[in-house]
């Protein structure tokens, strides 16, 4: 009998006294991204403690081991962590992390399971206004259609600083009104847009625009009021818009129409060509010589450029000449 006294005595002073392990990061239900980290906590450690996770995925993926050995400070507490990532190619969605210590000799109390969900793949930007490259002027709608497996927050600035409502955490659109009129100076402006997720996920797209608030100015050049054209004969219009720059007129939003003293429309002329040179477009059309002009006509210009600015209208009169050489053949 006293033998097996003994014998349980040694055996118990063999086992040493367990330590305890607590995880600080993921909490349950936590969203992970690609790169994140298990952090945990660990008293009334010994000596070298193994701390492993075992990672499964809910949706039949398989599951993955991660496993590291820690050395306790001289109060027997390790602060540590271990690396919890994932790729581009791991499925998404809820997973478990199971987490155990343990050292020589030495029992840790049992944890239970961790659940997570892992979102891999970055919020995707959609479609998006207004365009790269484009001109801008008063109130800009900026627009935003995206896609995310679970939404943190959307941000919009403007050359890196905030506008008002440029922010929201619901939804898979959104649409801020830039007021310009607090700019100073015409010019680059840079649209910055930001979306992240509940993992960490992070897309972000720059938008470069031009503020333009110059009324562009048309002129006339052919065919002038005091010139008149010869009916039945085939002539050139040449039109000169000044803008900011070249680049900032809408070729579409050139518009050159006839019409008769009393206004009423005739046609549109037909654009042939343009050219530029430095911030001046000229809008080159074309007056057919099959066409009838009554005499005088009118020639109005209209013009509006790519950031809506609308130029004053140009109207002048124009008179015509009988085609001498179409008036000597039918005399004949």
């Amino acid at each position: 009998m006293r033998a097996l006294v003994v014998f349980l005595l040694s055996l118990l002073c063999a086992i040493t006294l367990g330590g305890t392990i607590t995880v600080t990061s993921p909490t349950a239900n936590a969203y992970l991204g690609l790169n994140n980290t298990l952090s945990f906590t660990i008293t009334g450690a010994h000596v070298e403690v193994t701390v492993t996770a075992v990672v499964t995925a809910g949706n039949g993926g398989g599951s993955t081991t991660i496993s590291d050995k820690f050395t306790p400070d001289a109060d027997g507490k390790i602060n540590n962590s271990l690396p919890l990532n994932f790729s581009q190619s791991s499925p998404e969605g809820p997973y478990t992390i199971t987490v155990t210590a343990t050292e020589p000799n030495a029992t840790y109390n049992d944890l239970p399971p961790i659940p997570v969900t892992v979102i891999v793949n970055a919020p995707k930007i959609l479609d998006y206004s207004p365009n790269d490259s484009g001109f801008v002027r008063g109130i800009v709608p900026i627009s935003i259609k995206f896609s995310t497996a679970a939404l943190r927050d959307w941000r919009i600035q403007i050359n890196n600083q905030d506008i008002p409502n440029n922010t929201g955490t619901t939804g898979t659109t959104a649409l801020v009104n830039w007021d310009t009129s607090g700019i100073q100076n015409d010019g680059a402006q840079t649209i910055n847009i930001r979306i992240r997720d509940l993992a960490g996920n992070v897309t972000n797209k720059s938008i470069a625009v031009t503020l333009d608030r110059i009324q562009p100015v048309a002129t006339i050049q052919y065919p002038k009021a005091n010139s008149p054209v010869v009916n039945h004969q085939a002539f050139n219009v040449l039109i000169d818009i000044q803008d900011a720059s070249s680049v900032s007129v809408d070729v579409t939003g050139i518009d050159v129409i006839v019409t008769d003293i009393n206004d009423k429309f005739l046609f549109r002329v037909p654009r042939e060509s343009t050219s530029s040179s430095s911030n001046v477009l000229r809008w080159i059309g074309r007056v057919r010589s099959q066409v009838y002009l009554p005499n005088p006509f009118k020639l109005v210009v209209n013009a509006v450029d790519r950031a809506g600015n609308v130029a004053t209208q140009q109207v002048i009169t124009v008179g015509t000449q009988a085609n001498q050489a179409k008036s000597q053949k039918k005399g004949k």
